[in-house]
């Protein structure tokens, strides 16, 4: 005896036709701080408290000024402290999430950026 009883096909499945296209928004991650122009944070909020005008401070950026030295060349260099090491850095140069701005001989000062606060402090050395 033959098996004469086939099952059907199975229905054709065509995927549903695309709906109308997602809104054009700007990414979320694109280049630059641009975020700020299209987002709203909702952690912000408005006050009318006085702004921190003195701006970071080393014990907050984890960062402390040893030392200053005038190489050969006539360049200046400093001795920084992190809490992660104690190096020479030269002006302009990058360093762990810092990069020393500018020093000042003769005010016995350092400017560094802190890249995680995304603002400079001014380091002073002890007397």
């Amino acid at each position: 005896m033959s098996n004469s009883s086939a099952e059907p096909p199975p229905p054709n499945i065509l995927p549903k036709p695309p709906g109308a296209p997602p809104p054009n928004n700007p990414p979320l991650d694109g280049p630059g701080q641009y975020a700020s122009l299209y987002r709203s944070n909702a952690f912000t909020y408005f006050s009318d408290a006085p702004s921190d005008s003195e701006g970071l401070t080393a014990k907050e950026a984890g960062i402390e000024l040893l030392k200053l030295q005038e190489m050969p060349d006539g360049r200046w260099r400093a001795q920084l402290k992190t809490t992660v090491t104690e190096k020479w850095y030269y002006e302009g140069e990058p360093f762990e999430e810092f990069k020393l701005e500018s020093i000042n001989p003769d005010d016995q000062t350092v400017v560094v950026y802190a890249e995680r606060f995304a603002k400079t402090v001014t380091l002073r050395m002890l007397p």
